[in-house]
C-alpha cells in the first residue's frame, strides 16, 4: 500500500503474518506480525511489505460518514470473557 489518507474512515490494521515498513504521517518504523495499528481520520499513512514473505493483515474500518447518516443507531460495546 501507498501512502494514503481518508477524510472519513479511521482504520486499524493487524498484521497477522510478516512485516514491513510503516509510515504514520512523516515517521516511518517497522511494524510486525500481532502488531496493530491505529490510522486517525485524515492521517497520512502507509504500509509497505519489504521483505520477500507473503504479507497478511486484517483491515478494520469505521466510517464517519455512516455514522453520520445513521444517527439513531444506538452503538454499544460489551465485553465478554471466557
Amino acid at each position: 500500500m501507498g501512502e494514503l489518507a481518508h477524510c472519513d474512515i479511521e482504520e486499524m490494521y493487524i498484521i497477522l503474518k510478516a512485516k514491513g515498513t510503516l509510515t504514520i504521517e512523516d515517521e516511518k518504523t517497522r511494524a510486525s506480525a500481532e502488531g496493530i495499528i491505529l490510522n486517525k481520520i485524515a492521517g497520512i499513512h502507509g504500509l509497505v511489505n519489504d521483505i520477500s514473505k507473503e504479507m497478511e493483515l486484517l483491515i478494520i474500518q469505521a466510517s464517519l460518514k455512516w455514522y453520520q447518516l445513521n444517527k439513531s443507531v444506538n452503538l454499544t460495546v460489551e465485553s465478554y470473557q471466557a
